[in-house]
């Protein structure tokens, strides 16, 4: 590990990339909790109810750390995490689409920070810098 670059050292657009990366996993969360609070607020009740908004949380926890972990790493100069972090805004961008046509911002907004920071993590000057070795 001791091979990682600073988070400086990074191209300025990777490290917008990164804040989006950061932005997208916590908006995605957030989304998460709301749907849950959505589904206690309609009446959802029962041990199947419960365990499914506690399976709906602990996910929303994960992916969300997942994220942000990875994105540490890419920022870093790890050329995997890139690959990684595509993978996870591929599903992420395809779980979304159906926000566009339902009206729900925060997925909607998911899908635009994710986006983004998949486009920026692939720039010229970010390829460069995450080809470059020590």
């Amino acid at each position: 590990m001791s091979d990682l670059r600073p988070i400086a050292a990074a191209p300025s657009i990777l490290r917008t990339s990164f804040w989006l990366w950061i932005a997208s996993a916590v908006v995605s969360f957030l989304s998460g909790i709301v749907g849950v609070l959505v589904a206690v607020q309609a009446g959802a009740s029962g041990s199947s109810a419960t365990a499914v908004m506690a399976g709906a949380v602990v996910g929303a926890i994960i992916g969300a750390g997942l994220r942000v972990v990875i994105a540490v790493f890419m920022v870093k100069g790890v050329s995997w995490a890139r690959i990684i972090l595509t993978i996870f805004g591929g599903l992420t961008a395809l779980t979304s689409l159906p926000s566009l046509f339902t009206g729900d911002l925060l997925g909607i907004l998911v899908l635009a920070l994710t986006v983004a920071a998949g486009i920026m993590m692939w720039s010229p000057a970010a390829s460069a810098y995450l080809r470059r070795r020590y």
